[in-house]
């Protein structure tokens, strides 16, 4: 199941990988592990937030929307 913000750091956002739910989340005060579907496949993006990383209503979010993005890919199950 994906909550989804389109893969958008400055949008709250969830995925649901076998009854477990993963939020967008601040690794830390500039860093953000954005969570997004690429088919059936769980997906996590770990972004730089140059203005900072804030967490909303308890997922993260980038605070504007200036980026700059290294990728990673997490595999996981596909959803279901």
């Amino acid at each position: 199941v994906y909550s989804g913000d389109n893969n958008d750091p400055f949008a709250k956002g969830s995925i649901t990988l076998s009854g477990t739910t993963y939020k967008d989340t601040c690794v830390d005060s500039s860093t953000l592990n954005e969570y997004w579907c690429s088919g059936t496949t769980g997906m996590v993006t770990t972004g730089s937030c140059t203005a900072g990383c804030v967490t909303k209503q308890g997922i993260g979010v980038c605070a504007s929307r200036a980026r700059v993005c290294t990728t990673a890919v997490v595999e996981s199950p596909a959803l279901t």
